[in-house]
């Protein structure tokens, strides 16, 4: 498998997505979305960025933009919808933030890899502007997908001054 996300600092002791086997979950595809009239023009490609639900969202964009990685961003219906799509890779991607004011940012990141991974198998959280460590990050990783790596092909956590990413 080809990695999509930008790489980081790996987290360690955790098996590849390969090793897991198959797993229960199946998120929507870029395709069904496509086909759903759920993904933003190209021309427009963040307009659902805009809505007050992805305030988050945009600064994760940016971030991806900024290591070559563009995205289009995904309006909502009744299912649960990834927030973005990857349009050269042709997948999706769920965007994740913290709250700054979080009192343990592990178990956050840890809580938001665990939701991610219903709306897509690529996830980034944002950490940035929290307490968050490379440790907690790093620990609440190894936490997550232990328990629900077999729905997951790629994380990336951004913090401030560092990237955690698997695999």
């Amino acid at each position: 498998m080809v990695q999509i996300l930008p790489a980081g600092v790996p987290v360690l002791g955790v098996p590849l997505p390969h090793e897991f086997g198959g797993g229960a979950k199946q998120p929507r595809s870029c395709a069904q979305l496509v086909a759903a009239g759920l993904v933003a023009p190209a021309d427009d490609p963040w307009c659902f960025f805009d809505l007050p639900r992805h305030a988050g969202e945009r600064g994760i964009a940016t971030w991806l933009g900024s290591h070559g990685v563009e995205v289009r961003s995904v309006g909502v219906d009744s299912r649960p919808t990834p927030d973005a799509v990857i349009d050269a890779a042709g997948v999706t991607v769920e965007f994740k933030t913290i709250d700054p004011d979080v009192a343990d940012p592990a178990s956050a990141v840890y809580q938001r890899i665990r939701q991610a991974r219903k709306q897509s198998p690529l996830v980034v959280v944002d950490v940035r502007g929290t307490a968050a460590t490379r440790t907690d990050v790093n620990r609440a990783m190894v936490a997550a997908l232990r328990r629900g790596g077999r729905d997951l092909h790629e994380v990336a956590v951004v913090g401030d001054g560092f990237v955690v990413s698997w695999p």
